[in-house]
Order: structure tokens, then C-alpha cells, then sequence
């Protein structure tokens, strides 16, 4: 309660037998603990007219019923659908969206691979899938530099 340790009880008490005296300690401690016990007591019977009190006004299913998370969850699931037609309908309905999402991604994917082999089929006429080397059927023909002219008329004169 007053999170007292042992060093502060020994200044407590060190303080109290500076102050009071070590003739009178003995009637003092004696005096603070009947006082205490009283103290202890009254909130005893505190407690005790309060659970009688919660008792009277049927409390005491309310404080079960607190007590136990589990429980709770129970009684108001009970009370919120106690037949469970709304829980069945939002499963039927959860199953009906489910298949729905199913045959949509299969009338997509039915409705891709038909365009992908129309598709394939148009380009495979006209496109082959390895491209044709150009065939070389002549060689260039070489021109003459100027050089070579040169020469050529060299030889000739």
C-alpha cells in the first residue's frame, strides 16, 4: 500500500524512537495498531454491505458474467441473432460472391486464351517465328579508285 522497504521502515522507526521516546514507544506502537485494526476492519465490513448490496439487486450474474470474456461473447451473439439466420445468410452470401469471382476470372481467362490463339494463329501466317537470312545471289561490283587509273594509263602509254 505504502510501498515501504525495509530501510525506510528502519528510518520510521528511528525517527519515532528519537521523537516519542523509548519509555512511550512500547504504548504508541501498541495504540497505532489497534487503530489499525480497526481501520482494517470497518473496510472489511465495507466490502462486505457492498457484495451483499449487489447481491440484493441480482449483480452478481453481471459480475460472472464480466468476469468471463467467453462467456460474454456467448450471451451477446445469443441475444444479437439468437436463431442464427443472420449468420447462414452472410455464409450463402460470402459462397454465392466466391462462386461469382470464380466463373468471372473463368470467363476471363477462357475469353483471353480464345483472343491469344486467334491472335497467334493471324501471326503465324505472316510473321514466322525464326526470320528469313536475305540470300546474296551477287557480288558488288568493285569500283574503280582514281589510283588505279592512274596506273591503268601508265601501262597504256
Amino acid at each position: 500500500m505504502f510501498d515501504l522497504g525495509w530501510f525506510e521502515l528502519a528510518v520510521v522507526g528511528g525517527v519515532l524512537l528519537v521523537v516519542v521516546g523509548p519509555k512511550d514507544l512500547p504504548k504508541v506502537l501498541r495504540t497505532v495498531g489497534i487503530y489499525t485494526g480497526k481501520a482494517r476492519k470497518m473496510a472489511r465490513e465495507f466490502q462486505k454491505a457492498l457484495d451483499d448490496y449487489a447481491k440484493d439487486a441480482e449483480l452478481d450474474g453481471v459480475k460472472k458474467a464480466i468476469e468471463t470474456p467467453g462467456k460474454v461473447k456467448k450471451s451477446v451473439a445469443s441475444a444479437l441473432d439468437p436463431t442464427g439466420t443472420i449468420k447462414k445468410q452472410l455464409t450463402e452470401t460470402n459462397e454465392a460472391v466466391r462462386d461469382n469471382l470464380k466463373e468471372a476470372g473463368d470467363t476471363v481467362k477462357e475469353a483471353s486464351s480464345t483472343a491469344s490463339d486467334k491472335g497467334a494463329d493471324a501471326a503465324g501466317a505472316a510473321d514466322p517465328t525464326t526470320p528469313e537470312k536475305p540470300e546474296v545471289t551477287a557480288k558488288p561490283a568493285v569500283a574503280e579508285t582514281p589510283a588505279d587509273n592512274k596506273v591503268s594509263a601508265g601501262n597504256a602509254s
